[in-house]
């Protein structure tokens, strides 16, 4: 007998003793054999969280039950691109995965949170330096509600409005310029940064789902809770420049702004400025260009700026 042929037989007969002893392998018997994972038998279950499958595979994500450490589990449902479907990792929607769901109103997986898209909601959150551009007919930026204080020694702004017709909604917003002069004692460790920020974002939803029914959690961060340091006018620490308007015809309204050497800055024309509480700067508003429009601006200073064709703010300040 040649060698090739006695080979032969020899590989033949070690794969039938192998599909033989695969033969006796019995999922359900309580033995883990072969190819199983687990073998529980009586005890197997297909519905049971944590169990080994009546398959002998051991429980996972997909298996359309909900196991230890799953948030969810709805096997060929769980999808990564449908709204408020459990995530293939077995994770509940959520804000940050990309999709929109319910209660969202925006989510690209928040890589920048400066782009006007702000834990799923559209608003832009204050830095050092934002700015704010657009054109007649885009949306209304709306800033982030909350209080944000700045250690800001450059003169461009901290908010910079630009563009043609550029709308600004500042409700609920305030920002409070820090002197640096001030900020060692007071604010000691803040000072490592240019840009300090305490928000009081209230109602931010999650996007927390399962089964239809959204679960929402607020993320609030206590503000200072105290006034900003006060100094007299003359006084040479306030630095800065609150909010810069230099697109025309710009709307701005319902923005606090305190602390700064100048409040608001309006540097073009047909703007309208209004409902904004502009106060404790050294100087509050001033009008750099004519044409523009103010009405019920809370401020003590002024300069160059009309309020509805007067000069001065409408109400001072207490």
């Amino acid at each position: 007998m040649s060698k090739n042929l006695v080979l032969a037989c020899v590989l033949i007969s070690v794969l039938f003793l192998s599909v033989e002893s695969q033969a006796y392998v019995i999922c359900g018997n309580g033995i883990k054999e072969g190819v199983e994972e687990c073998d529980d038998g009586t005890n197997n279950s297909d519905s049971r969280a944590n169990a080994c499958r009546t398959d002998c595979v051991l429980p996972r994500c997909g298996d359309n039950v909900v196991d230890s450490g799953e948030e969810c589990d709805d096997g060929r449902q769980n999808s990564d691109n449908i709204p408020n479907a459990c995530r293939t990792n077995c994770k509940l929607a959520h804000c940050g995965d990309g999709v929109l769901d319910e209660g969202e109103e925006c989510d690209d997986k928040n890589n920048d949170a400066y782009d006007g898209c702000h834990q799923c909601m559209k608003c832009y959150l204050p830095k050092d330096n934002l700015v704010l551009s657009g054109n007649t007919g885009d949306e209304v930026a709306k800033l982030c509600p909350g209080t944000y204080e700045f250690i800001d020694q450059a003169p461009e702004g901290i908010i910079i409005i630009d563009g043609y017709g550029m709308r600004v909604d500042a409700t609920g917003v305030s920002l409070v310029g820090l002197p640096p002069v001030l900020t060692s004692a007071s604010h000691a460790g803040t000072a490592k940064s240019s840009q300090v920020v305490k928000q009081a974002l209230s109602g931010v939803t999650k996007g927390m789902t399962k089964r239809g029914t959204k679960t929402t959690k607020s993320t609030t961060t206590p503000s200072s809770g105290g006034q900003p340091p006060q100094l007299p006018r003359s006084a040479t620490g306030w630095q800065g420049t609150g909010i810069v308007v230099k697109g025309t015809d710009v709307v701005l309204h319902n923005a606090n702004i305190e602390g700064f050497k100048f409040g608001i800055k309006v540097q073009s024309s047909g703007a309208v400025i209004f409902n904004n509480r502009v106060c404790g700067n050294s100087m509050d508003i001033q009008g750099e260009q004519t044409g523009n429009y103010g009405v019920k601006n809370s401020c003590n200073s002024q300069q160059g700026w009309q309020e509805n064709g007067q000069s001065g703010c409408t109400t001072g300040c207490n």
